[in-house]
């Protein structure tokens, strides 16, 4: 966190969107539960997408690029479209696979490319924004 803080200080601002807060559904995504309940915290994260919509670049990492980061970008580009999935920039470098799954973060590449979704590693968006 120290280091999303120093680094986004005149770059950017960073949000953090934690989930998996109802103990009744998985909950990869960051965007919504693989289960809605009535509970509101496994519904679709409007506002998580409003922040997507509105901005002019995401920035998506953390862990793990086979299981939750994959999901939530599935989500962000289903619910909101490939005008937001051109926005979304996976950084590389600052995610990692469930070890035993590579395959699976390998199929997310492939299909979230070719709907826009950028990759770039940490060292090339310093470059580019910084």
């Amino acid at each position: 966190m120290e280091q999303i803080n120093s680094w986004s200080m005149g770059y950017a601002i960073p949000s953090i969107w934690p989930k998996g807060s109802n103990p009744d559904t998985e909950h990869y995504s960051a965007f919504k539960a693989d289960v809605e309940t009535d509970d509101p915290t496994t519904k679709p994260r409007v506002e998580l997408a409003n922040k997507v919509s509105k901005s002019d670049i995401t920035f998506l990492l953390g862990e793990a690029s086979s299981h939750c980061l994959a999901q939530t970008m599935q989500d962000i580009s289903d619910y909101f479209g490939e005008d937001n999935t051109k926005k979304i920039i996976l950084v590389t470098d600052c995610c990692s696979p469930v070890p035993g799954f590579e395959s699976m973060y390998e199929e997310f590449i492939k299909y979230m490319v070719p709907r826009g979704m950028q990759q770039m590693t940490s060292d090339e968006i310093i470059a580019k924004f910084a």
